[in-house]
């Protein structure tokens, strides 16, 4: 009898990541089909404004994280956009939170907020070619809101609040987390990754000089199994982050525990 010829890991994981990211790109497709077909059958409002700049930017950043990890090991910078994704999925939870008839006026507040911010950092630069317009558009927008909006606004802002929600991210994460939810846990492991800290605690050695390796991995392997792993729970985090706003738009949510598993 033959032997069974012996799975090489580095095939057997290079696989799975391929896998795990094209199952991703499919999952990707069929929420922003979703979103669509909402979007067209209902009128626009700032509700869904704000609910759908939350899921487009998602989609932004989950895309990047599956190009990187495809393409390359940045894998500091592909935590970065995990981050991006669970803080939109926290906002959208407390946006969410609020009663139905409130919810525009909470658009409206965070879209004033967005203006402010914009012209702020941009005062400076304000009759540059390519900033002038969209100074212009930022400040047209403003102007549509109730003074009573914008001045609180500008009251959160003089008082040091850095987001609309008025508190730290990790904050918000502990008030929207549910039953024997941790958010603000694993927002603070993300954030720990980003930063570092785990490559300095675990005695990841730096790259040799002239070379590009930001991962510390000792093998491809691993490599690629880390890659399939951060794809996964991107993936599965916008997937939540969609069906979060599906059920308040009674759109169709999306079934699916695991992207390694389908």
């Amino acid at each position: 009898m033959d032997e069974e010829t012996p799975i090489d890991p580095e095939v057997d994981a290079l696989k799975l990541r391929d896998g795990v990211i094209h199952r991703s790109r499919e999952l990707i497709s069929s929420v922003l089909g979703a979103y669509k077909e909402q979007w067209k059958a209902n009128p626009s409002t700032g509700v869904r404004a704000a609910l759908g700049h939350w899921i487009m930017n998602s989609v932004r950043h989950l895309a990047a994280i599956s190009i990187l990890c495809e393409e390359h090991d940045l894998s500091t910078v592909a935590e970065v956009h995990y981050r991006q994704i669970l803080e939109i999925m926290l906002q959208v939870r407390y946006f969410l939170s609020f009663d139905p008839h409130e919810r525009d006026l909470v658009a409206q507040r965070i879209s004033a907020w967005g203006c402010l911010d914009f012209l702020d950092k941009l005062e400076i630069l304000k009759d540059h070619k390519l900033i002038k317009s969209g100074y212009e558009k930022a400040e047209e927008q403003l102007s549509t809101y109730e003074l009573d909006i914008v001045e609180a606004a500008r009251k959160d802002r003089k008082n040091r609040q850095l987001y609309w929600f008025g508190r730290s991210f990790s904050r918000l994460a502990d008030q929207v987390s549910r039953g024997n939810e941790d958010l603000r846990g694993v927002y603070r492991i993300t954030s720990g990754e980003i930063h570092g800290s785990w490559a300095l605690t675990f005695g990841v050695a730096n790259p040799a000089p002239g070379s590009l390796d930001f991962s510390g991995y000792p093998d491809k392997a691993t490599l690629y199994r880390r890659a399939a792993e951060l794809v996964d729970r991107a993936t599965l985090l916008y997937v939540e982050t969609w069906n979060e706003i599906s059920r308040s738009v009674d759109a169709p949510g999306v079934t699916v525990k695991s992207v390694r598993s389908q």
